[in-house]
């Protein structure tokens, strides 16, 4: 279509729909991504901490999670805590965590690794990079989305180890697929 002699751009979206990302002058002066998180937090009434200037920790549904986003960070890594715990001289136990691991590692979103602890024994972790820049909507469903995936993950985690012939049930759970804003 033809508008007062200007083509008009069939592929325009509404500014709130455009995403770019920023010069390097605008990245140095935008703010830290977990201040947009702030009011997502609030909104969801998790009562939240400030462990350092890019942490923030939480519990959620018997969950504890941490959010690290740097100023000058393109994604923010939301990570689950405490999954589970090993015993280093438990063989078997540690044989079923690794394939069940490798498993999910494999397939889906969130990567499962492990931590040693200062008692000794190994901490299962898991862990979502999600990628961000201010002009996302919805940061909120994706925030969501990121932590109902690593929740899935870790039933998935707990069902195969207790039945590591269980790989078709577990993936009948129907695990949501990744969102475009996750890597």
């Amino acid at each position: 279509k033809m508008k007062k002699g200007v083509e008009e751009d069939p592929t325009h979206q509404p500014k709130e729909e455009v995403y770019y990302f920023k010069t390097a002058q605008q990245i140095k002066t935008r703010p830290n991504v977990l201040y947009l998180l702030f009011p997502i937090l609030d909104e969801m009434k998790i009562k939240y901490k400030r462990q350092h200037e890019d942490v923030l920790v939480f519990r959620y549904k018997d969950f504890d999670f941490s959010v690290y986003g740097g100023k000058d960070w393109n994604y923010i890594i939301l990570t689950a805590w405490y999954l589970d715990v090993l015993d280093p001289s438990d063989d078997n136990d540690i044989n079923k965590s690794n394939s069940v691991i490798d498993y999910i590692n494999s397939s889906l979103t969130p990567r499962f690794f492990y931590m040693d602890v200062p008692d000794g024994s190994i901490l299962v972790v898991a862990k979502m990079d999600m990628l961000w820049i201010p002009e996302i909507p919805e940061l909120g469903r994706w925030f969501r989305t990121g932590l109902k995936n690593l929740m899935d993950a870790y039933m998935i985690y707990d069902d195969m180890k207790q039945d590591p012939g269980g790989i078709v049930d577990a993936i009948s759970l129907g695990f949501s697929s990744p969102t475009p804003y996750q890597a």
